[in-house]
């Protein structure tokens, strides 16, 4: 369906261009678009090259499974099931951390990785897969990575000036998509003695 849309948008804008009379200024428009892209996604490969091979090291070095000791006490009240487990607890740790800096692509193979080892296949979801992916939907950005950069490359004079109403916003949806699982984890539970949503 998704195909179908673009083909039409495609075909109507062309269709646009041609009874307009403007196909040069269309055709320049076109490269300058494709030319800023290409620009767009080297720095943003970069940046994500960069911090990955960052949280790489990271767990190489025993730093990922010291974080997650620190934040043992927080991920037993949300995971108590999945923190036993030192590799899911790690694959929380490193996709919380990559959210906090702004890293969603960075943290994504984390994320399916926890996701993975959290659900057995075939199963209805369980409160902690769901609590997981709204903390991993709604997590909280101290450093919006991207966010950074994408302004940067649009010559932004003040790229770091939109920290406060990140902070503000990510925080706000975290704390309630928290409350909205706790209370909604609650009632399935009572419904499904083995706490699986059905």
């Amino acid at each position: 369906m998704l195909n179908l849309i673009w083909c039409i948008i495609f075909l109507l804008s062309f269709i646009t261009v041609l009874l307009s009379g403007n196909s040069s200024e269309a055709v320049k428009a076109l490269y300058n678009a494709i030319d800023s892209a290409v620009k767009l996604s080297v720095t943003l490969l970069g940046v994500m090259a960069f911090w990955s091979g960052i949280s790489r090291i990271c767990e190489k070095n025993g730093i990922t499974a010291f974080l997650s000791k620190l934040l043992l006490p927080i991920l037993r009240k949300l995971f108590p099931k999945s923190s036993k487990d030192q590799k899911t607890l790690n694959h929380i740790t490193m996709n919380l951390i990559s959210n906090l800096m702004g890293l969603g692509n960075a943290a994504t193979p984390h994320g399916i990785k926890a996701v993975s080892r959290m659900q057995n296949k075939g199963e209805a979801l369980s409160s902690e897969t769901i609590m997981f992916i709204v903390i991993n939907t709604c997590s909280l950005q101290l450093i919006p990575t991207n966010i950074s950069a994408l302004r940067i490359n649009f010559n932004s004079k003040a790229p770091l000036s939109v920290l406060p109403h990140i902070w503000i916003v990510s925080a706000c949806t975290l704390f309630c998509g928290v409350i909205l699982c706790l209370i909604l984890g609650k009632i399935s539970e009572r419904k499904s003695p083995n706490g699986n949503i059905r």
